[in-house]
């Protein structure tokens, strides 16, 4: 795995905040790096259909668990969720306790009504920086070419051509938006 730059950071926003939201574009590494750096944290994605009903079915039994450390990704699914981790992590006063993740910006969303103020640091997550590949060892091609081969870690994982991966992120991502 390439590291992330945004570790750093991250480690002192979790010494001072219960909540961490992890915001990004699809596909910017959101899950991997949560799920490579908060190994002892148990983990739900809610984009899993099974696990979506669980918490729909009762999201309270989820977040009420106490001292226990959680990542739930893809919260934007089940916006219901933010008053119930409020509630939760006023009560056990701890840090770092909860991670939520969501591809929209969960600031913005008209389906979220809870912004955890004060209880939540919000952490952005771009796609690679130049940093990020030149500390992997990639290579460093000209500033152009890099530009055209991009930042998304796909590209990178898979060894994908450029031109194919932005055609089909555009086509299942953007597009869709329309």
């Amino acid at each position: 795995m390439i590291g992330r730059d945004i570790v750093k950071i991250t480690g002192k926003y979790r010494e001072s905040f219960p909540v961490l939201a992890f915001t990004g574009a699809r596909q910017c590494g959101k899950t991997t790096l949560l799920r490579e750096y908060f190994k002892g944290y148990h983990y739900y994605n809610l984009e899993d259909l099974n696990t979506r009903r669980l918490f729909e079915e009762s999201p309270a039994d989820f977040v009420n668990v106490k001292n226990v450390h959680v990542i739930i990704d893809e919260v934007q699914r089940i916006p219901e969720l933010l008053p119930l981790i409020q509630v939760v992590v006023d009560e056990q006063k701890s840090t770092g306790s909860c991670i939520v993740s969501g591809s929209e910006n969960l600031l913005l969303s008209e389906k979220i009504s809870q912004s955890l103020a004060g209880r939540a640091a919000y952490i952005s997550l771009p796609a690679f920086t130049n940093a990020e590949l030149k500390a992997a060892g990639l290579p460093d091609p000209e500033l152009y070419g890099r530009m055209f081969q991009g930042f998304y870690p796909a590209i990178y994982d898979r060894n994908l051509d450029p031109a194919v991966y932005y055609s089909e992120y555009i086509a299942t991502y953007v597009d869709r938006s329309y």
